[in-house]
């Protein structure tokens, strides 16, 4: 049997993933919808979505990866994780991007829209330690739960068969249709499936509109360091956190600062799609790497 599926998951990998991915995940997802409608007459513990199916991607990678290179591709993989030696313009993209795309989203808000931001309503040192809190929190729910199945299994099969700026946009759009909230599922189980679709294509062309260019970008930097899973995790982590502090803490958001803010994510994507010309497309997988010998 383990031969079997060894061989099967050789021949399919970005299909094998996909499938276990979403079982894991959704199925969490649907196990705790049905206890919030009322179907399985007691509510499951959100541990199941925090613990399982928040690190669908990661079970699934880990999984894969085990079967198709053992335990050498596992020690592999986990040493890319780990493996904080970037350059330092690096660096300084990973921490500055996130400030900086809001900085020039309220500067194109200020400017074209004629709006004022009362900064004053926000609790600034208050915002400050949450995004370096939720930065550590998020390396662990955000970063190594999605990573190491988005980037660090899914992109370099993706851009063995194809050009990176379609396998950035295609692990955005699987990205986005991971993402899936139980208490949608069971308004769709109480109330029927029409409501649920008019909730659910909301939810989601709202994701759309941030994954694809938030992978795109992803991607470019993948590309950059290499093949890096430790800079996109903490990629993830910090975009997670000042999403949480700052849109948060900011009541009520003009809706044109945050479309503002989505344009500055395309252009940056569109930046990085200019940019990585010149750069070596990642498409050998962590865990296949084999360490350069010192000299």
């Amino acid at each position: 049997m383990k031969a079997f599926l060894s061989k099967w998951v050789t021949r399919f990998p970005i299909l094998a993933f996909l499938l276990l991915t979403f079982l894991i995940t959704w199925g969490c997802v649907l196990y705790i919808a049905a206890g919030e409608a009322g179907v399985l007459g007691h509510k499951p513990s959100i541990l199941w979505l925090a613990l399982v199916g928040q690190f669908g991607p990661l079970w699934a990678a880990l999984l894969l990866i085990a079967l198709q290179s053992g335990r050498d591709g596992l020690r592999r993989l986990l040493r890319s994780a780990i493996n904080f030696r970037l350059d330092r313009g690096v660096w300084v993209v990973i921490l500055l991007f996130a400030p900086a795309g809001l900085l020039f989203a309220f500067g194109g808000f200020a400017l074209f829209n004629g709006g004022h931001l009362d900064f004053h309503q926000i609790a600034w040192p208050k915002v400050v330690g949450g995004v370096l809190v939720g930065t550590v929190i998020g390396l662990l729910f955000g970063g190594v739960s999605e990573e190491i199945g988005w980037r660090g299994y899914l992109l370099p099969r993706l851009q063995g068969r194809m050009h990176p700026v379609f396998s950035g946009i295609i692990v955005g759009v699987v990205w986005a249709l991971w993402h899936l909230d139980p208490e949608i599922v069971a308004t769709g189980i109480q109330k029927g499936w029409h409501p649920f679709w008019v909730e659910w294509s909301k939810y989601q062309a709202n994701y759309l509109l941030e994954t694809i260019p938030f992978s795109i970008f992803m991607t470019a930097v993948f590309n950059r360091t290499r093949g890096s899973l430790f800079a996109m995790m903490l990629v993830h982590s910090i975009s997670n956190a000042f999403v949480a502090e700052v849109w948060s803490n900011w009541r009520p958001i003009p809706s044109s600062l945050r479309a503002w803010d989505t344009v500055v994510a395309y252009c940056i994507a569109f930046a990085c799609i200019w940019a990585w010309r010149k750069w070596e497309v990642q498409s050998a997988p962590p865990e296949t790497v084999v360490p350069a010998a010192k000299a």
